[in-house]
């Protein structure tokens, strides 16, 4: 019976090591240090833009990570019992606080598991042309699903490999804007690739629509390691 005991209570212990490494395996770990990624954007034109995205990484006393962008975005990782909480607060003019666009998603749930689905409230960001000087944001909301899928390799510039847990998303959506076009959809779907030790290190997302005023865009996020 002792025996029994000692190890229920050792296989208890055990779990919580391993559930509070879990926790904190994906999320950054270069606390008061900037995390640099590379973006690649092309619009519906095709046109590639290519810039610097910069993030200071902060760890906060209530069990959260923080993550301050060069553009004054705040990221916030809240680790829940069900799963990591990701908050995004964006100042839209001049740091004003009464004008603050607040976004709340899973990031990751627990405990993690292959096949694992979720569901999220997201937008588009795809645009409607038309003519030379009307251009409009669709800006719909649509619901995505994720499934963490397995586990994969991202090779970046610098040649390292990264071992990473790999998620998918994909979601549906569609408007009417008015005559002479019909009804317009879109598709949208996500890849986005999380490592231990070094949380997000690769993101892409594409946006297609099936109509030639809006196209397609792309954004494809990497991770910078000098």
């Amino acid at each position: 019976m002792k025996k029994r005991y000692l190890f229920i209570l050792n296989f208890f212990f055990l779990s919580l090591i391993l559930t509070s490494c879990n926790k904190d395996n994906y999320l950054p770990k270069n606390l008061n240090e900037t995390v640099h990624y590379e973006v690649i954007f092309k619009d519906k034109e095709q046109k590639i833009k290519k810039y610097r995205q910069s993030y200071f990484v902060v760890k906060s006393k209530d069990n959260k990570i923080i993550l301050l962008k060069n553009d004054g975005e705040l990221m916030s990782f809240q680790i829940e019992n069900t799963g990591i909480e990701i908050q995004t607060n964006h100042y839209t003019e001049n740091m004003n606080l009464e004008k603050v666009q607040v976004n709340r998603k899973t990031y990751l749930p627990l405990p993690i598991k292959f096949g694992s689905k979720w569901k999220e409230q997201d937008k588009t960001t795809l645009k409607l042309k038309l003519g030379y000087d009307r251009v409009y944001n669709s800006n719909l909301p649509l619901e995505m699903t994720n499934e963490i899928i397995g586990e994969d390799y991202v090779k970046l510039k610098n040649g390292k490999k990264i071992r990473c847990l790999k998620i998918q998303g994909s979601g549906e959506t569609s408007f009417i804007p008015g005559p002479p076009l019909g009804k317009i959809g879109i598709i949208v779907k996500t890849e986005l690739w999380l490592s231990k030790g070094y949380g997000l290190v690769k993101y892409i997302r594409k946006e297609q629509s099936d109509s030639v005023t809006m196209g397609e865009i792309l954004y494809e996020k990497t991770l910078i390691l000098e």
